[in-house]
């Protein structure tokens, strides 16, 4: 990354960059990036720098980078345990959901690109199986975010066991991460093959390979309702889910960052 663009690199230093060092690093990355990118004013509310896709006219947050745990940590499972009953069968049903999320590991998040929302063919929003949001994202001249950048925002930057705090936050649609993203509710595709559990998982954020070409999706979950405990369990960031032949999810687009 250009020296400018350095901030990015940790999300610790980059919460306490100024606004001035935001719009020099905004610049930078555009110039980086080339003239498919347009700069926006960076929102100080926000960790993250804002940027527009020329071709498809979305709006993308410049996402910091950092270490984080992923996968089902002892962490998580004690924030389960405060919003289920877990001795009453909650327990027994968060340890199915997870059952692939182990072994936990660390990661180490590249600084990338991610779409504030999910991909939209004018109003309507894209339901797609993976081949499809595949083509989508390749024509558009974009990619998928990997498992671990998913897991990254859904974490809120490796802050929260449950995606974006959403077991206290009765209507997922209020939910804002700490990067300007919204909709993170919604099953959405990852980049990478499936892979039944964490066992010679990566220790960096690219999409993991050479796995069941089904793929991988994330998240999926509705808290308007009655906030049951099967909801709350399904709003845990490790969940993930095995892609199959007939499975249709959203379309989130992202970008590395050179």
């Amino acid at each position: 990354m250009a020296k400018n663009v350095d901030i990015l690199a940790r999300l610790g230093d980059f919460k306490g960059a100024s606004q001035a060092a935001r719009e020099q690093a905004t610049d930078a990355l555009v110039e980086q990036l080339g003239d498919g990118w347009e700069a926006e004013a960076p929102d100080m509310n926000e960790d993250a720098l804002s940027l527009v896709h020329v071709a498809t006219r979305m709006r993308f947050a410049a996402v910091p980078g950092g270490l984080f745990e992923m996968g089902f940590t002892e962490s998580d499972q004690e924030d389960a345990q405060e919003v289920m009953d877990w001795d009453g069968g909650g327990g027994d049903y968060v340890e199915e959901l997870v059952a692939t999320a182990r072994p936990p590991h660390d990661v180490t998040v590249r600084p990338f690109l991610c779409a504030r929302t999910v991909w939209r063919d004018g109003d309507k929003i894209v339901d797609a199986d993976r081949a499809e949001a595949l083509r989508v994202a390749a024509e558009l001249g974009l990619r998928l975010p990997s498992e671990a950048e998913l897991e990254w925002i859904g974490r809120d930057g490796g802050e929260t066991g449950f995606i974006l705090d959403a077991a206290d936050e009765p209507d997922p649609e209020e939910l804002r991460s700490r990067f300007g993203l919204t909709e993170l509710h919604w099953f959405q595709w990852a980049a990478d093959d499936w892979h039944a559990s964490y066992d010679g998982a990566p220790g960096d954020s690219a999409a993991w390979m050479g796995g069941d070409p089904a793929g991988v999706y994330r998240s999926g979950f509705d808290l308007r309702g009655s906030q049951a405990e099967e909801d709350c369990a399904l709003a845990l960031a490790a969940v993930r889910h095995p892609g199959d032949d007939g499975q249709k999810c959203r379309i989130r687009l992202a970008w590395s960052i050179p």
